[in-house]
């Protein structure tokens, strides 16, 4: 389904039973990277913010960026996943319980946790920090500053970033933003995954991934865009030990190539009229002849062409006597 629509998509279904739904949107969500919002716990939405707010100005590629926002949401992937359903939030380590389909997610303490609470060293393994961390809060700076937030008439607004550890050190950063605006007949999502590849002994790692981008417009018609765009591997290098250093390489590169994507559609949108488009259709009609939008001369041809025809029939008729 399009961004943000699949409740649209599911109230038409019929009679589902919730457990059923339920299924479905977490299915939906994880493969989408959606946004859930977390509540039940100021103290952790205060640490969650705090570790998203930028400790220092936006990067320079950014030429205006907006105001940075606490993100107090968290993405729901496979790799946050771990036993019972329950997600990992990678900026806080807390454990959240999922409502898929309400689209929030709520606290949950160890003490009730079970299994899950074992399985989240598996996702943020202490032996990966602290790149790790420095990394998640590098990426949830990025996004808060270059990310647009909600604005007049959206809707659904969800953003945000996590960062979390596999095996032998390898890392896995995923960023998304969602925004739909239905009574404007539109909705779009921009999702990015990296696999970042830590060498041994720290100080250098390759990072690649791929960024997917989904807009759907429906006014009058009933139109997607599905971009999607790998990114290239590419080795940084940074002060062995400087975890803060790497994260802010990392960042660079990720932060890069969304830019260099972002370039390449705002090109192709305005090349569409003059190349892509004209490229669907003849140049000139089947006649070879340039359409003539003299409404004069086109009333004048007619007419004379009328008169020709109602001169040729006199002329016969009075032949044949």
């Amino acid at each position: 389904p399009p961004p943000a629509e699949v409740a649209v998509l599911l109230g038409e279904a019929g009679a589902l039973s919730e457990e059923t739904l339920e299924e479905i949107y977490a299915t939906y969500n994880a493969a989408n990277n959606v946004a859930l919002k977390i509540e039940g716990d100021d103290s952790h939405a205060v640490r969650r913010a705090a570790a998203a707010s930028p400790k220092s100005p936006p990067p320079p590629h950014h030429p205006h960026p907006p105001p940075a926002q606490p993100i107090l949401q968290v993405l729901v992937s496979a790799e946050g996943t771990v036993a019972g359903g329950l997600l990992v939030d990678s900026a806080t380590g807390k454990l959240l319980r999922p409502a898929h389909r309400r689209g929030v997610a709520t606290v949950v303490d160890d003490s009730e946790a079970g299994d899950a609470a074992a399985a989240r060293d598996g996702v943020l393994a202490p032996a990966a920090e602290p790149l790790r961390g420095k990394l998640g809060a590098a990426l949830a700076a990025h996004v808060a500053a270059c990310y647009n937030p909600m604005r007049a008439g959206t809707t659904a607004w969800a953003r945000g970033s996590e960062v979390y550890s596999g095996e032998g050190g390898a890392l896995t950063a995923i960023t998304a933003v969602t925004l739909r605006n239905l009574s404007n007949f539109w909705s779009g999502s921009w999702r990015g995954r990296y696999a970042v590849a830590v060498e041994a002994g720290g100080g250098a790692a390759t990072v690649s991934g791929v960024i997917r981008v989904v807009t759907h417009y429906f006014e009058s018609g009933n139109t997607q865009m599905h971009t999607e765009r790998a990114v290239a591997a590419t080795r940084v290098t940074w002060a062995a030990g400087d975890a803060a250093a790497g994260a802010k390489a990392l960042t660079a590169v990720i932060a890069a190539a969304e830019d260099g994507l972002q370039a390449s559609l705002d090109e192709m949108y305005e090349s569409l009229s003059t190349q892509a488009l004209k490229e669907m259709r003849r140049f000139l009609p089947v006649s070879g002849q340039k359409m003539n939008w003299n409404v004069a001369e086109i009333r004048m041809r007619r007419t004379l062409t009328a008169s020709s025809a109602g001169g040729g029939a006199g002329g016969a008729g009075g032949g044949a006597k």
